[in-house]
């Protein structure tokens, strides 16, 4: 089974995605009027914390973001992540006809990810890059739909730890993915402190493009 990138440089880009039930890809339409939405993204720094193959952290770099984060736990699922990366930075070096930036890849689930202890100077360094220009942090959260109190965690942490307050130096801005029908609804997003800018939708599924309270 594969994807495709949908625009940017590298529109047209097959990624592999693994047999059977381990990732759920975002669905081709409502990817598409996330980024229809939001075309270019200079100046971000797009996280992906349940990264699966790659699909939409991948669309942020061929959409030009400043820097990319690929996040995914399953070792099995992470080898095909790092093909895709592989194939893609390939790909940009040939058309931008020189060595390009790599999205940094890590095989940790998100606590793990988060709390490492060098984490913070990681982002300071991005983020002290004149060249890079950030002026936002995308975190993309997409876990399993049924993960309930897995969603309200990652909006707790990022909202509400003090260790992590560094990323408030720069715009945090959450892309939430959900299906309402088995998972949480939007009303749910604005109880754990989420203030929802925009919605996208596909079927019953949508993307809140949320800042935190």
């Amino acid at each position: 089974m594969s994807i495709k990138i949908l625009g940017g440089m590298l529109k047209g880009i097959s990624l592999n995605v693994p047999d059977g039930v381990r990732v759920r890809p975002t669905s081709v339409l409502l990817k598409r009027r996330v980024f229809d939405a939001h075309q270019k993204l200079e100046g971000s720094i797009f996280v992906d914390i349940f990264a699966g193959s790659g699909g939409m952290g991948l669309e942020a770099y061929s959409r030009n973001a400043s820097a990319v984060l690929l996040v995914e736990v399953d070792r099995s699922v992470y080898a095909i992540l790092k093909n895709n990366v592989d194939k893609c930075v390939s790909s940009m070096e040939k058309l931008q006809g020189g060595q390009q930036f790599r999205p940094d890849c890590f095989c940790q689930n998100f606590e793990q990810w988060i709390y490492q202890p060098d984490i913070r100077k990681y982002f300071e360094r991005l983020l002290s890059v004149e060249a890079l220009a950030v002026s936002k942090i995308v975190f993309f959260i997409d876990p399993p739909y049924r993960e309930h109190q897995l969603y309200q965690k990652i909006i707790t942490i990022l909202r509400s730890d003090e260790r992590l307050s560094f990323f408030q130096q720069k715009q945090l801005e959450l892309w939430i993915e959900a299906d309402p029908q088995v998972g949480i609804t939007d009303k749910k997003i604005k109880e754990w402190g989420g203030e929802i800018k925009k919605m996208y939708f596909q079927a019953s599924k949508f993307v809140a493009i949320t800042v935190l309270r």
